[in-house]
């Protein structure tokens, strides 16, 4: 599994760099093309923040519990977010052995040093990444729950982190046509489906 999780690492950080550097604001493009490529770019964006708040919350904690290397686990907790699933568990246990060979450690505080982080990526990548992605680009929390496991599935590391980018334009596709039932599919990835059932009754 180690050399399998290794080549799709480095291709996801190729997509990440490649979908940074290739988005062109003065390049020619036709309205759905430029909200796609908006919505994709918000994404990167709220990807780095909540990268970043996770990092400095495992940070804080680690700090508060004296453990060595505080500063470089909060870093790499903010580094690995960007893998999906995986590299959130790789950060909850990298502190691990400086915690077992530090004197100064219980076996209490060893088990925060664990269930601390833990309970942060837990909370932050079940919970509010969803909701707060879900809100931005215009989906419900559910579908980003659901386009991560599917395309986690499909394409491993790199499908779960383009999920959302993927999904988002399946929605802009499908509302782009003039279709009930292409329309009935956008939304319901949207979450809007009620709104369309109310507006229908009145």
């Amino acid at each position: 599994k180690v050399s399998s999780l290794v080549p799709q690492a480095i291709l996801f950080f190729m997509f990440l760099i490649y979908m940074l550097l290739e988005y062109d604001e003065k390049k020619d493009k036709v309205d759905l093309q430029r909200t796609i490529d908006q919505k994709i770019r918000r994404y990167i964006l709220l990807k780095i923040l909540i990268s970043a708040v996770t990092g400095v919350l495992v940070a804080i904690a680690l700090l508060s519990l004296r453990l060595d290397m505080w500063m470089l686990f909060g870093l790499l907790s903010f580094l690995l977010n960007f893998i999906p699933s995986v590299g959130s568990m790789i950060a909850v246990l990298l502190p691990l052995p400086i915690a077992l060979l530090d004197p100064d450690q219980t076996w209490w505080s060893i088990l925060l040093i664990l269930l601390i982080p833990g309970f942060i990526q837990f909370a932050i990548g079940n919970f509010v990444e969803p909701n707060v992605m879900g809100k931005s680009m215009k989906m419900s929390a559910v579908a980003v729950l659901v386009a991560l496991a599917f395309w986690g599935g499909v394409w491993g590391l790199v499908g779960a982190f383009i999920s959302v980018p993927l999904t988002v334009m399946l929605h802009m596709w499908l509302i782009s046509i003039d279709h009930p039932m292409c329309q009935f599919l956008g939304q319901s990835i949207a979450g809007e489906v009620s709104l369309i059932e109310d507006k229908k009754e009145l």
